[in-house]
């Protein structure tokens, strides 16, 4: 189970965010984006994890081979926002299905062993912790979105956010202690 401090900017401020906040916001989600957590590329393995858009057939997660651009495809079909693990041994993702649906999946890091992950309805924007013991995202719909944490199995699932506003956009600090959001 997840310990540790959220932070969020302050939507109900009239006008926005309040500057502190959003400052620090900024400044973790730049800290994390430094982390190999929060990255697409490369992995461990030196690959790139990509999302192919160009064409319906084409649809789907691609790594590409920084060295002499070689192109894998990986899945087919609307799958998205692909993260690689720490270890670079996994990606998860986002992926849509019938109707307005959206899951949370994983697989490793040659398309192999494809497990999803949540059965939510609306699962999004996946983010793995700098340990690779766990993975945050959003669930929901219109305009309440909550954060989760679960572990990479997807098991415990955990609601960390109860406010009603639409959450976002989970970011881990370094240490595991803390996620950023949008809200």
């Amino acid at each position: 189970m997840y310990a540790g401090t959220l932070m969020a900017t302050n939507k109900r401020a009239r006008g926005g965010p309040t500057a502190a906040l959003a400052v620090v916001l900024t400044a973790s989600l730049l800290v994390c984006a430094r982390t190999p957590s929060a990255k697409s590329f490369p992995g461990e393995n030196g690959l790139i994890a990509l999302v192919q858009e160009s064409a319906p057939r084409a649809l789907g997660i691609y790594t590409i081979d920084p060295s002499d651009s070689s192109l894998t495809r990986l899945t087919r079909g609307p799958d998205y926002r692909p993260r690689w693990s720490p270890d670079g041994s996994q990606i998860v993702f986002q992926r849509f299905s019938e109707g307005l649906r959206s899951d949370i999946y994983v697989m490793s890091a040659n398309g192999s062993g494809v497990q999803r992950l949540t059965d939510l309805g609306f699962a999004f924007q996946p983010a793995w912790s700098p340990d690779g013991s766990q993975i945050a995202f959003g669930s929901g719909l219109g305009r309440s979105a909550e954060i989760f944490v679960m572990n990479a199995d997807g098991s415990d699932q955990t609601r960390l956010t109860h406010d009603g506003f639409r959450d976002s956009v989970p970011a881990w600090s370094p240490d595991s202690t803390t996620i950023a959001f949008a809200s």
